[in-house]
Formats: structure tokens, C-alpha cells, sequence
């Protein structure tokens, strides 16, 4: 298997790990935050979609493009967590 074979296979596997997560996570985790989830699977996604521009040979604007994408679905993932935990604190 080649480089971007794999890569895309990755890819394909977060996708299938969303959709299952999707219908799984009401029903058996339900406390646990979906938009976090989510949050983390985009930040994951978009590494992988860097690192796939990068074996393409892709410009620093669209790696750059792709990393900063994934430092945003960090932060908000992050920022979900802190006001869970804070509200789980002072709640």
C-alpha cells in the first residue's frame, strides 16, 4: 500500500469512527459531551489531511491552512472541556 493509500484509508476509518460514534455515544455514553468528541475528531482529521498535502507536495499555505484548522478544533475542544469541568466543580 502506498503512502496516500494509507493516508486515505485513514481517513476513511475517522470517518466511519464519526459515524459511529454518532449513533453510539446517546446511547451508551451519554454524558459525555458530542461537540467534544467531535472537537477532537476534526482536530485529528485535519493533521491527517496536513500530513496528506504534505505527501502531495502541497504548498506551505495549504499545509499551513490544514494545521491551523486542527489548532482551532484543539482549542474549542478545550475550551469545551475546561467549561465542563468548571461546571462539573461548581455544580
Amino acid at each position: 500500500m502506498t503512502t496516500q493509500g494509507f493516508i486515505d484509508l485513514v481517513l476513511v476509518l475517522v470517518a466511519a469512527e464519526a459515524v459511529a460514534l454518532a449513533v453510539l455515544l446517546p446511547r451508551l455514553w451519554p454524558h459525555v459531551s458530542r461537540r467534544s468528541v467531535y472537537a477532537t475528531l476534526a482536530a485529528g482529521a485535519a493533521l491527517i489531511l496536513a500530513l496528506r498535502a504534505l505527501a502531495h507536495g502541497a504548498s506551505v499555505f495549504e499545509l499551513s491552512l490544514w494545521l491551523a484548522l486542527s489548532l482551532v478544533a484543539h482549542v474549542v475542544d478545550l475550551s469545551l472541556r475546561l467549561s465542563a469541568s468548571q461546571g462539573d466543580r461548581h455544580g
